[in-house]
């Protein structure tokens, strides 16, 4: 995936020009917030409506996710804290804002907004937490599909290519780990162990190690993906 990332573009029209003529060459655009200027001579209103004319032109060519800085909060929201509220109209641009998130080549974004008080904090922090157990689920159901080595090499390289933190990378350890013991396909040391023990005279058929792995697996997946939550961060 050929990814443009760019933030802090303070309502600069020759920067929003150049990400609107380069979008087209990459699979996904992102905007890491700060599209409004709060010191700007150009009132709010206007800022906010030029730039989703952009995000709508950016949506046209590509994907985009779009997540508010702290020059973006225009009204508050539920919670009585600030919020980029206007970001939402341009989710029927197709754009990706906070609160949402994108998953697409085995890659899951999740869209966090700038939180502006402990309240939203605490609604980013389940937004993580939602992450955090969908890449763990994920994985470990991927793994028994393509076999858990190279799904451990894919996953190795875009956890390394997004610095993304220490919850999600232990989920994704976890769901390449554990995930395999659901069927004799999920790991090359299954089918070597199968291969052995036939040598012996046993048979395991892979019908009965996946009605024991359909059982085994969720449990001990489930508890080490809670066991996350118990430890410090």
């Amino acid at each position: 995936m050929r990814i443009l990332l760019v933030s802090d573009l303070h309502y600069t029209l020759k920067q929003l020009d150049w990400v609107t003529s380069v979008a087209g060459e990459h699979d996904l655009v992102v905007l890491a917030g700060d599209q409004l200027d709060i010191a700007s001579i150009v009132a709010p209103d206007a800022q906010i409506a030029v730039v989703l004319e952009y995000l709508a032109r950016l949506s046209a060519k590509t994907t985009v996710i779009a997540c508010s800085g702290n020059h973006d909060l225009n009204a508050q929201n539920d919670l009585g804290e600030r919020a980029a509220s206007w970001l939402d109209a341009a989710r029927g641009s197709g754009v990706f804002v906070d609160g949402t998130r994108l998953e697409a080549d085995d890659v899951l974004i999740t869209v966090c907004p700038w939180w502006d008080g402990p309240l939203t904090c605490e609604v980013v922090d389940r937004q993580l937490a939602d992450a955090t157990w969908g890449t763990g689920i994920s994985l470990a159901l991927a793994s028994n599909l393509i076999n858990n080595l190279p799904m451990g090499l894919i996953t190795g390289s875009a956890v390394n290519g997004a610095d993304v933190g220490m919850l999600v990378r232990s989920a994704a350890t976890i769901g390449i780990d554990l995930g395999p013991n659901l069927s004799v396909t999920g790991s090359l040391a299954t089918i070597l162990w199968l291969t052995a023990i036939r040598r012996e005279g046993e048979h395991v058929s892979a019908w009965t190690f996946l009605r024991l792995g359909a059982v085994v697996m969720p449990v001990a997946l489930l508890l080490a993906m809670a066991s996350l939550f118990l430890m410090p961060h």
